[in-house]
């Protein structure tokens, strides 16, 4: 804020300065969303589609923790990317020649 000479006193201050600015800007009309604001579009259309946030936290497991082993895919197995060639003339091929 020293483009404006503003200097504030305490945290609390530029938190409570951030707030009205934030909303300020959630409530301005903009051409680009037909004249609507950041909170209007967020109420109508995203709000709706929001999901409940699960009861346990998501935990990644490595592929050394997976029980899934992968296979090798051979040259003249079917491609795995579901194309129905042969692998040799679908991936393979892409990856040999890029």
């Amino acid at each position: 804020m020293d483009y404006f000479n503003v200097n504030f006193k305490d945290l609390d201050q530029v938190t409570e300065t951030m707030k009205l600015v934030m909303e300020m800007a959630n409530s301005i009309r903009i051409w680009e969303n037909n004249g609507h604001t950041p909170s209007e579009i967020f109420e109508k259309f995203e709000k709706p589609r929001l999901k409940p946030l699960p009861d346990q936290p998501f935990v990644y497991k490595s592929d050394e923790q997976n029980d899934v082993k992968k296979e090798k895919v051979g040259r003249n197995d079917p491609c795995p990317c579901g194309s129905g060639k042969k692998y040799k003339k679908c991936c393979l091929g892409k990856d040999m020649y890029n």
